[in-house]
């Protein structure tokens, strides 16, 4: 699974999941932080990449019908670095991109 990082995903998490084989990349080292989350998830798109993110606002993106290559939402309640590494390890062992194509899941 080819996962995109939103902005406010740690580095850790990202360094982590590569550890263990996933192809990671974060905005910020590919020049996209600040872009808006329509930009976001269109690049997701194209690069078929299931963003990563905290911000709510890819929820309502992703159940307005716009087409985007998946969204797993971290809850708040599941925001500290190791419960987010062993939920997105899962995701990566269990599914390829084509799983999760317009599809939103919650960690």
């Amino acid at each position: 699974m080819r996962l995109l990082m939103d902005e406010h995903i740690s580095k850790n998490v990202a360094s982590a999941l590569r550890q263990r084989g996933a192809d990671v990349v974060r905005v910020q080292e590919i020049g996209r932080d600040g872009f808006s989350d329509e930009e976001q998830l269109s690049f997701g798109l194209q690069e078929h990449r299931v963003i990563v993110t905290f911000d709510d606002d890819f929820l309502v993106l992703g159940r307005s019908g716009i087409k985007h290559s998946g969204i797993i939402f971290v809850t708040r309640f599941h925001r500290n670095e190791k419960t987010i590494i062993r939920g997105l390890i899962f995701f990566h062992e269990q599914f390829e991109n084509e799983d999760f194509t317009d599809r939103i899941e919650y960690l």
